[in-house]
């Protein structure tokens, strides 16, 4: 087996390109997911408004949030807005990227949900409760934040942020925001860098063919051995699907850290690649499974046959594979992570099962002959 893995570094920086290209089919397969996922809850839902943070407010609406501040907050709402002579307040252009917005939104996501809550309650009910807080001319309007605030984690982790993205889309609309117009441009956005990754996603794929055939070209031109050389091409195969698995499971982690999912997300995923390494075990040493191993086995007599559907399997077959479940993050970006794990689990699962069969191959040859190495260049 080490002769192998030997001999198979001599193609570096082939197999080399391979992991790279494979690292940016993942991230495309990833981006994918996230423009789907996008396009139905900010697009669809939340009318192409990415950020909770109003571009665009009212002079009412303005006065209100700013009641619901403490002095740090005010000096930021403060300096990040301009009034314009139709008496909207605008954001500051130099404020709209996308960690100026991120920030601004951690800053004033919870005054804006505060306002939006309590404008919802009938007149009544509202005066009711200012009176609770103090005269009208003297109302502890912090305190009443933090009640507010109080009530609406109990209803459950997403409710400030839903309420501060109603304030938004209130705001933007009385401020004489076209919705319409920015749905339609989020969508347009979105469908370009779906068709964008799709395209650079069959790039890598073509690209992974390509350098995979000139590897099989390189190790046939080598090795003379059919035991070997199948060995050889094999773990050529198996290395690649195992890379991927690997990979794909930091990205997965890192989505789910991303979305702040409890750690159960990832343990589902551990949990499955136990059962799956616990079955490799059990169809190895059962003899009860004996008939379903030989089918599954390499052979003599299968060699070719079953290294030209692993390749399928690695080459074409896997980000098929992944590139559905992405699609299916338009239900839940949690849920195609977690497709992405189970996905990964069957890459490692596939590989542990066929490791022992590589070196079962290769241990049965004396010899593996090679040609002078400055040929192969």
């Amino acid at each position: 087996m080490k002769r192998i893995t030997k001999n198979l570094l001599v193609y570096w920086q082939y197999l080399g390109g391979v992991l790279l290209l494979f690292l940016v089919q993942i991230f495309s397969i990833v981006s994918i997911a996230k423009s789907v996922q996008g396009m139905r809850s900010t697009g669809a839902e939340n009318s192409g408004i990415e950020y909770m943070v109003s571009e665009a407010v009212t002079s009412d609406g303005w006065q209100q949030v700013e009641l619901y501040m403490s002095d740090l907050e005010k000096s930021e709402w403060n300096s990040s807005y301009e009034k314009g002579e139709d008496g909207i307040y605008y954001l500051k252009d130099s404020l709209k990227g996308q960690q100026s917005m991120a920030d601004l939104e951690d800053t004033f996501l919870v005054p804006q949900a505060v306002v939006w809550k309590i404008s919802q309650m009938e007149e009544d009910a509202r005066s009711s409760l200012m009176e609770e807080y103090g005269s009208p001319f003297q109302i502890d309007y912090m305190q009443l934040r933090d009640d507010i605030e109080a009530k609406l984690e109990a209803l459950g982790t997403k409710e400030i942020q839903n309420c501060a993205m109603q304030f938004v889309q209130e705001q933007s609309e009385a401020a004489g925001v076209d919705m319409g117009l920015m749905k339609t441009q989020y969508f347009s956005g979105s469908i370009f860098w779906i068709l964008l990754y799709l395209l650079i996603l069959a790039g890598t794929v073509v690209a992974v063919y390509r350098l995979f055939d000139a590897t099989e070209i390189w190790i046939r031109r080598r090795i003379l051995e059919p035991e070997v050389r199948r060995a050889e091409q094999l773990l050529m195969y198996v290395g690649g699907m195992m890379s991927y698995g690997i990979f794909l499971y930091g990205f997965s982690w890192y989505g789910f850290s991303q979305e702040q999912a409890g750690a159960g997300w990832n343990l589902a995923g551990l949990i499955l690649l136990a059962a799956g390494l616990l079955g490799v075990w059990l169809l190895r040493t059962n003899s009860h499974l004996e008939n379903t191993y030989e089918k599954l086995v390499l052979t003599e007599k299968n060699g070719g046959q079953y290294i030209r559907n692993i390749r399928k399997i690695t080459v074409w077959g896997i980000p098929i594979a992944a590139c559905a479940a992405g699609i299916l993050a338009v239900f839940s970006l949690k849920a195609a992570y977690l497709l992405f794990l189970a996905l990964a689990d069957g890459m490692i699962i596939c590989s542990a099962f066929l490791i022992p069969e590589i070196a079962a191959a290769a241990d049965c040859v004396d010899e593996i002959f090679e040609e002078n190495e400055e040929e192969i260049y």
